[in-house]
């Protein structure tokens, strides 16, 4: 995100002809409201580096203006690295399937001339194998190296390790844990016990006489 209008993060040679092109990807990443409530709309200034009065964006935020400039661009190639990670499930479902529409989407608006040469090619990086699923190609990686590679209905198929770690999610997501993460530990009273004891193993072992607090 840089430290420039809306509008300019989106489609950084934007002109007053681009205001469509910049409504367009603001929809397409569910920024037309948030965008649309700000005093001076997608002219607002980003971030407060030059401007006290500038907007500044949470992460989930910067992540989706980040997609919207993407979608702007309209180049042939986009890779995309974990592009719902900083998202809450409702609006990483909705980005998952404006990303299922985006090739076809960027076809329609393609010159005939621009058809010819193909369409966009996406190229997505993920751990969520939800949003693996409606690719036209999976490559599987472990520890760096290509381990499997093939349509999502034949890697299941092949019951390998893209199937294995697919029924790992589904199974998380049916018993609404995230994995195999332990929950963090709370940091209450049993933590400071913990402390405290520690605390005083410290001063025992040392022979030194102090008040704990």
């Amino acid at each position: 995100i840089y430290a420039m209008s809306v509008a300019e993060n989106i489609y950084p040679p934007f002109g007053e002809g681009d205001a469509g092109r910049v409504a367009e990807a603001l929809d397409f990443c569910g920024m037309t409201g948030r965008v649309g409530a700000l005093p001076a709309g997608i002219y607002s200034a980003v971030t407060r580096e030059f401007d006290d009065g500038g907007v500044c964006f949470s992460g989930g935020e910067e992540q989706r203006l980040a997609l919207a400039r993407a979608y702007a661009a309209r180049r042939p190639i986009l890779l995309l690295d974990e592009p719902t990670g900083n998202l809450d499930a409702q609006t990483e479902q909705e980005i998952d399937g404006r990303l299922r529409r985006l090739g076809a989407e960027i076809k329609e608006q393609q010159t005939p001339a621009e058809r010819e040469q193909d369409g966009r090619t996406v190229i997505l990086v993920t751990h969520r194998l939800r949003t693996a699923q409606s690719a036209e190609l999976v490559y599987c990686f472990e520890k760096g190296r290509l381990v499997e590679s093939g349509t999502p209905q034949e890697l299941e198929r092949a019951g390998g390790k893209y199937c294995a770690m697919l029924r790992q999610e589904q199974e998380n997501k049916k018993s609404g844990g995230s994995g195999s993460r332990k929950p963090k530990e709370r940091r209450g009273d049993n933590w400071k016990k913990k402390t405290k004891s520690r605390r005083q193993k410290y001063w025992e072992r040392t022979g030194q006489n102090r008040r704990l607090q």
